[in-house]
């Protein structure tokens, strides 16, 4: 009999410590999937919130918001193909003209640099040069833009032209035909502008946006 009581408390014994430790494995694995929950979504919280700061700050550096100073000027462009490119220049030659003094300087300047001037090119697309006299300068000023080209076919359209602070931004598209020549190129792009909206100190940027012709 008293073996009997005694088997009996073992068996209860070890039933009662298997369902304890049984109990114990299955809270200690609920924690676990609690806590591999938690570790999970806080990474992935984190890294939205990482990958969107990352692309605003992205947005940020590519588009930048002009001020409340900034404003588009008025400007009349013209265009013309120079017969004085030299691979020795250093492009683009910017030049902010308010006087005819400064322009014959200008164009003293950029034929100065020219070792031999190819005489078989002559494409004056529509500049009067005659026209920038005294009268003209009481009235307008002149930015000059001359850039070289890999090809005698690219063609030049100013877009627009902002003014923020004293800096000048200006945006030149650049049209690109599919097939062009491989002879190089020098142009001068004339941008008459209001002279009350132009300082000689302003600085000038040039924004080149590539297009097809």
């Amino acid at each position: 009999m008293k073996k009997n009581k005694f088997k009996l408390l073992c068996g209860t014994l070890v039933l009662t410590t298997v369902v304890l430790f049984s109990g114990c494995n299955n809270i200690n694995a609920g924690e676990s999937e609690k806590e591999e929950e938690t570790v999970e979504v806080g990474n992935t919280e984190n890294q939205d919130n990482d990958e969107v700061s990352a692309s605003t700050e992205d947005k940020g550096e590519i588009i930048k918001k002009p001020s409340d100073s900034a404003r588009e000027l008025e400007f009349k462009d013209s265009y013309e193909r120079s017969p004085y490119y030299n691979s020795s220049k250093k492009y683009p030659i910017i030049t902010i003209c308010k006087s005819k003094e400064c322009l014959k300087e200008h164009e003293g300047k950029v034929k100065g640099l020219t070792v031999s001037m190819l005489s078989c090119v002559n494409e004056n697309r529509d500049v009067d040069a005659s026209k920038y006299d005294d009268e003209f300068f009481s009235k307008k000023a002149l930015i000059i833009v001359t850039l070289d080209e890999s090809s005698g076919s690219v063609r030049h359209k100013v877009k627009k032209v902002i003014k923020e602070g004293n800096e000048i931004s200006i945006a030149i598209e650049r049209m690109v035909p599919g097939i062009g020549t491989a002879d190089m190129a020098e142009w001068n792009i004339y941008i008459e502008l209001n002279t009350e909206d132009v300082d000689e100190n302003d600085i000038v940027n040039l924004g080149l946006i590539k297009g097809l012709n």
